[in-house]
């Protein structure tokens, strides 16, 4: 690692690394090494905000042909986990249910299904 980011300084290239966390805080013994990944610029990711939240659900309802009124659009917003593959397994939960029950599921439903959702243990947040 001290090695490519010596060689990217030296103008040879260009280097993008994703992590969870910022390179600052990496726990790196070398002192060097330390040093370099402190001068690294981050930048941190958000999730989408609600608008976008609204779209993604939209667009993954409407993948499955599922139309929910606007005001349980706007209460799921209000409430879900807004990262995109919570969002993408909101649908999914959505389409189960409705594919049971032949109607869209009352709000007590819907809340159980996103809670659900972050129980699930898979490191989404």
């Amino acid at each position: 690692c001290l090695h490519l980011l010596n060689a990217v300084g030296q103008g040879r290239g260009s280097l993008l690394v994703v992590a969870r966390e910022a390179p600052a805080r990496w726990p790196v013994g070398l002192p060097d090494l330390r040093t370099r990944l402190a001068a690294l610029r981050s930048v941190g990711l958000e999730g989408p905000d609600p608008a976008l939240a609204r779209a993604l659900l939209v667009k993954h309802l409407c993948d499955r042909q599922i139309a929910l009124p606007g005001e349980t659009l706007d209460f799921l917003v209000d409430q879900m986990d807004r990262h995109p593959s919570r969002i993408a397994a909101l649908a999914d939960g959505i389409e189960e249910e409705v594919t049971h029950r032949r109607t869209v599921p009352p709000r007590r439903r819907l809340l159980a299904l996103m809670a659900g959702l972050s129980d699930d243990g898979d490191g989404a947040a």
